[in-house]
């Protein structure tokens, strides 16, 4: 059976401009895509995802399917330059707006509980990927950037149990925020996190990093600041609260980790924490580990020097799925 892409004009739709770096051209991008709407089991939000196959694939044969999270305040359409890349190259690929970013209903930016965020990204596995879509995959493995890279261990840690041990195939992260280095206000800011968290928790109070740190390209960081569907701003009390215990419940289960594990990281990064996502990647009991090191900012994707680190992903996928 091959893919019938879908284009339901009840969905909602990106803007007709680009959030990502161009295509390049000698890559051949060619896939087919469908969408749809999944329905949370948490306030009555609705999320947008997409799904992205390779062109003219055939969904009775099983496939490598990537599920992909991208980071706070953004959307997924940001990385579409290299999700398009991967289902060119014969991966299935999956990825949804988080509740409030991007496509998906729900106060922007803001979650009441984290662990509703893993609940809509199991649902997501669970309702489109193994059924309605019929992505039909032979291994699952799980893409995070930034917050996403924070969301996407917890995912794995919630249906390991559930699935067979070589169904889960493995944890790409790039500039993951399983921790980060917090200023002085940050530090004062945390023994206050659950009072403010319970009494206030709409108070945009913890501070994100401007736009202009997030990468070295001028026009990423235009790209960025202009974007209608990311969220600037300080962060709300509550998402920060939630954050940090989810930074804390992942250290204490970093061991159970024993996927394959890539994490990249960059000098640069002033949003999350290099040292902490060293510090993962030291503690999970994988066998098969690889660690990265560049010296790009946040938002490595976007940046200049983007090639390099796609096409190490590219070859780390090649070499395991």
């Amino acid at each position: 059976m091959a893919v019938v892409p879908t284009d339901d004009p009840n969905l909602p739709t990106y803007p007709e401009y680009e959030f990502s770096p161009p295509r390049p051209k000698s890559k051949n991008i060619k896939f087919d895509k469908k969408r749809g709407l999944l329905q949370s089991a948490h306030e009555d939000v609705s999320l947008y995802y997409e799904v992205f196959y390779p062109e003219g694939d055939d969904l009775s044969v099983q496939k490598p399917v990537i599920i992909f999270y991208h980071g706070i305040q953004e959307h997924f359409a940001r990385y579409c330059h290299v999700i398009e890349r991967f289902a060119t190259l014969g991966y299935r690929v999956a990825a949804m707006d988080m509740r409030g970013h991007g496509l998906s209903t729900g106060k922007r930016a803001y979650t009441t509980r984290f662990s509703y965020l893993v609940d809509d990204a199991q649902r997501f596995i669970e309702q489109k990927v193994l059924t309605a879509e019929g992505m039909n995959p032979s291994k699952l493995l799980l893409w995070g950037q930034s917050y996403g890279g924070l969301l996407a261990p917890h995912v794995y840690l919630r249906m390991k149990p559930q699935l067979a041990t070589d169904t889960l195939g493995g944890l790409l992260l790039t500039s993951c925020a399983v921790g980060v280095d917090k200023t002085l206000i940050m530090k004062l800011q945390t023994p206050l996190g659950p009072c403010v968290s319970a009494l206030l928790p709409k108070l945009a109070l913890t501070p994100a990093v401007s736009p202009s740190m997030m990468s070295s390209d001028p026009e990423a960081v235009k790209n960025y600041a202009n974007d209608p569907l990311n969220t600037r701003g300080n962060l709300a009390a509550r998402l920060a609260w939630e954050t940090e215990l989810a930074f804390r419940a992942l250290k204490k289960q970093s061991a159970q980790v024993t996927c394959p594990l890539y994490v990249t990281h960059g000098s640069k990064d002033v949003c999350t924490s290099r040292k902490e996502s060293k510090a993962f990647f030291e503690a999970v009991s994988s066998q098969d580990k690889v660690y990265v090191d560049t010296s790009l900012y946040h938002t490595m994707l976007h940046e200049p020097e983007r090639e390099t680190i796609i096409e190490s992903m590219e070859e780390w996928l090649k070499e395991r799925m």
